[in-house]
């Protein structure tokens, strides 16, 4: 946990559990998290304290309604399978399921009435991803083409999506039209990976993570 200056660092949970896509729920007074403590994927909530840990399903990339309220997350396997349950714990709840992989995590639009999502669809012999967008009340689902020059990671917005994109060969945040069509470049980084960004829930602050891949060459003699 850190502030919004970059000072202020805190651990929330520090164990030896392999603990990662961490969500904020609410107004920030839990998170949940992808826990691999039983060599699997499970989805788990928290304080921000990192006490009162609760297990609520198998599963994976959590995100946390903004009301606090509920969780959605994906499992794969035969099925790929979108899933809601609520934060306090309970049955989980089928959303979506497609033999073709979803792609990313699903998120709650700002007032958690609809779910979005990247599906996979079957198009001849290729295949296409898709952002679907399903109203929780009535699971009617609009989709639309996720554009070819865009990366997995993404964020949903009121009238379209967040995505990387790289036009120009180096990854940066753009906005996308409920359509899939491209409307400005949000950063203008001109080198460097991006690995992943997200939206503070008023979407007037931006927070990304950056950073460098380098490998280098190896020749390995192999004695007779």
């Amino acid at each position: 946990l850190i502030n919004q200056d970059g000072i202020g660092k805190s651990s929330i949970l520090n164990d030896v559990n392999s603990n990662e896509n961490a969500r904020a729920c609410g107004e920030g007074g839990n998170l949940v998290y992808t826990s691999r403590r039983s060599k699997k994927a499970e989805v788990w909530t928290a304080d921000l304290n990192g006490r009162s840990q609760k297990y609520l399903a198998d599963g994976n990339f959590p995100d946390c309604s903004p009301d606090g309220q509920w969780v959605a997350f994906f499992t794969t396997g035969a099925e790929n399978i979108i899933w809601n349950v609520p934060i306090r714990g309970g049955t989980p709840e089928r959303l979506a399921t497609s033999n073709v992989p979803p792609g990313w995590s699903p998120l709650y639009s700002r007032d958690s009435k609809s779910i979005s999502y990247l599906a996979g669809v079957k198009k001849g012999d290729g295949l296409q991803t898709e952002v679907r967008t399903m109203d929780l009340a009535s699971h009617a689902v609009h989709a639309v083409p996720y554009p070819k020059d865009a990366a997995g990671i993404w964020r949903k917005e009121e009238k379209g999506f967040f995505a990387l994109g790289y036009p120009n060969g180096v990854p940066n945040v753009w906005s996308y039209s409920a359509e899939g069509k491209p409307v400005k470049a949000i950063t203008d980084f001109k080198y460097d990976a991006v690995y992943d960004f997200d939206f503070s829930r008023d979407g007037k602050s931006l927070a990304i993570i950056r950073g460098q891949s380098s490998s280098d060459p190896t020749l390995i003699r192999i004695g007779k």
